[in-house]
């Protein structure tokens, strides 16, 4: 932030303000202008764009991490961050296929590695499976390139021991990030994209002694994939899969936050050629804007957005924007008629007891109807492919309100889990508690990974 009092330093502190917002992690500066100011008239030059070149490693970074990745049993890549160009995703997929490292996207950046690749992991983000978040921290080496390592991808803090046992290479091109979180064996403060073309150059790893690991981590990611039996009409897991075998080689995925989202990055994968876009911060609302936003861009692109029925009320009359450019993504909601992470957190906490969470939704696909656009409802797990179809061959902006179980509030967990979870956590406070503290520390509160 900046504050301007002299109207002839505009030309010079705006010139700063945009060299800031665009330089190492991209971000928004704020110019204050006091009321003072605003009534001055001043005559001053305009000063064009600046051309500044990324910064690129030092010659010593990638054999440093050559060196470091050829002492290592048990690595672990973990792709994130932002500003990366298409030949930058073909360059870091290059040496991490040719090192045959296991590699794991951070959250909510599917889009930076093919999801189907023999080398893929899994996702360390909001709602990681176990078993890899188990097995990261069996790793002896973490090359964490472009991602900040913030709440998400470390699973609360706790991903990893903060004084260095497990050594770090963090490539980040913000200075600020490296070793904001966790302090590295070696911090690297370049562009993404040019760290990824220096690693594409070296000589890749011979006879990684690694390639079993690389196995057992993919073996794990499939393992979790794997679609359970789940009550009722409805199996989305199956119903997911089933979609995901249908959809263009080109597909633009957005979504939003909540639970739902789980399931999608869970049961479907996100394939080389495919893009993904979502909030990394977590907020509710963005889905469907960056669905019209990503569909005006590429409109010959197919664009599937999924959004929970409480984030579709929050920016869902956004569609109108659709209609006005003649843009058609498809909107997928799944109406579970609540807020589901608040729920779950509620049934975790207060079992039973449930407070501002239920939700009042109008029928979705008549919303859709009403601006002429395609209507679909599926409540059956062979109906969705179907209804998807349709949608795709309307040509017309779509929204396919796909009705869940409430009962399932997450995908590996009912209510009723959760609060007899809840019922054997506060008998075991209570057992454990020293005569005459029982009462008043029924149930401690406890530490769980964010799921939204």
């Amino acid at each position: 932030m900046t504050q301007i009092d002299d109207a002839r330093r505009i030309p010079e502190l705006m010139a700063h303000a945009f060299d800031v917002a665009v330089s190492g992690r991209p971000g928004p500066v704020v110019v204050a202008i006091s009321e003072e100011m605003q009534k001055r008239l001043a005559e001053v030059p305009d000063l064009g764009p600046a051309h500044v070149l990324p910064p690129h490693p030092s010659p010593e970074a990638v054999p440093q991490m050559m060196a470091m990745l050829a002492r290592a049993q048990r690595p672990l890549a973990v792709l994130g961050g932002s500003r990366w160009t298409p030949e930058g995703r073909a360059a870091i997929r290059d040496f991490l296929l040719a090192n045959d490292l296991p590699v794991a996207v951070s959250f909510r950046r599917q889009g930076l590695f093919d999801g189907t690749s023999p080398n893929f992991a899994g996702d360390l983000g909001v709602g990681a499976d176990a078993a890899l978040v188990a097995r990261a921290k069996e790793s002896d080496l973490i090359l964490a390139i472009g991602t900040r390592f913030g709440e998400p991808v470390s699973q609360g803090y706790t991903l990893l021991d903060m004084a260095g046992a497990t050594p770090i290479v963090h490539v980040h091109p913000d200075q600020s990030e490296i070793g904001r979180v966790y302090r590295p064996a070696l911090g690297v403060v370049c562009d993404v994209n040019a760290f990824a073309l220096a690693a594409r150059a070296v000589e890749p790893v011979a006879k990684p002694a690694w390639s079993g690991w690389t196995r057992e981590l993919h073996a794990a990611r499939l393992a979790q994939a794997e679609a359970p039996e789940y009550e009722g009409p409805l199996n989305l897991a199956v119903a997911l899969q089933e979609l995901e075998r249908i959809l263009p080689a080109d597909t633009i995925f957005t979504t939003d936050a909540g639970n739902f989202a789980t399931w999608p990055t869970r049961f479907m994968h996100v394939r080389e050629g495919q893009d993904f876009l979502g909030p990394t911060n977590g907020a509710m609302g963005y889905g469907v804007p960056a669905a019209i936003g990503a569909k005006i861009v590429h409109p010959e692109r197919t664009v599937v957005c999924f959004v929970g029925d409480g984030g579709f009320l929050m920016t869902g009359q956004e569609i109108a924007t659709a209609f006005h450019h003649s843009v058609a993504p498809i909107i997928m909601v799944f109406n579970n008629q609540m807020y589901g992470t608040i729920r779950m957190y509620q049934e975790r906490t207060y079992p039973g007891r449930i407070s501002g969470t239920a939700l009042t939704n109008p029928d979705f696909a008549k919303f859709i109807e009403s601006f002429g656009g395609h209507g679909e409802v599926v409540e059956r797990t062979e109906d969705l492919v179907p209804a998807f179809r349709r949608a795709q061959a309307s040509g017309k902006p779509s929204i396919i309100e796909v009705r869940t179980n409430p009962e399932q509030v997450t995908n590996r967990a009912t209510v009723a889990d959760l609060r007899e979870q809840a019922r054997h956590a506060a008998e075991g406070a209570e057992a454990g508690a020293a005569p005459g503290q029982a009462a008043r520390n029924p149930a401690p509160r406890r530490t769980v990974p964010r799921i939204r």
